[in-house]
């Protein structure tokens, strides 16, 4: 469980450096409107930053309030690693990365050991990502 942990803790550090310095509210806006007038594919298809490795799934914007009300995004991926696929459910409030979640991770665990490196893996979507930039 350590590795997928780790990993958990590496996608978050991954996202904070590639998503948050270029996301604006006028991502939240428009990823708002675009969910509340059911333009899926187009959501889709504005936050596939990572291509078919790591894609998005379910996307929800939404508004939290602590007093001040307060944009966050709510963001489902599929991690596509051999032959299967992985669901990743992180999320950004305040522009900041708060969480990252590897779902069902007694069931990845099981299906890929104890001690599969998880990080490589990601590493792998990483490196492609970094490639298609230049």
């Amino acid at each position: 469980m350590d590795s997928i942990y780790k990993a958990q803790d590496y996608i978050k550090d991954f996202l904070s450096k590639s998503i948050l310095p270029t996301y604006k509210f006028n991502d939240w806006k428009e990823s708002l409107v675009l969910s509340r007038t059911k333009q899926k594919d187009a959501l889709h298809k504005k936050w596939n930053l990572f291509g078919t490795a790591f894609e998005p799934i379910w996307i929800e914007p939404d508004i939290l309030s602590a007093g001040d009300w307060i944009p966050a995004i709510i963001f489902r991926y599929k991690w596509k690693i051999n032959d299967s696929e992985i669901l990743v459910r992180f999320s950004i409030c305040n522009n900041i990365v708060v969480q990252v979640e590897i779902e069902d991770m007694f069931d990845v665990a099981d299906h890929y050991g104890r001690d599969f490196d998880f990080v490589s893996e990601f590493e792998k979507v990483v490196l492609i990502y970094g490639l298609s930039k230049k």
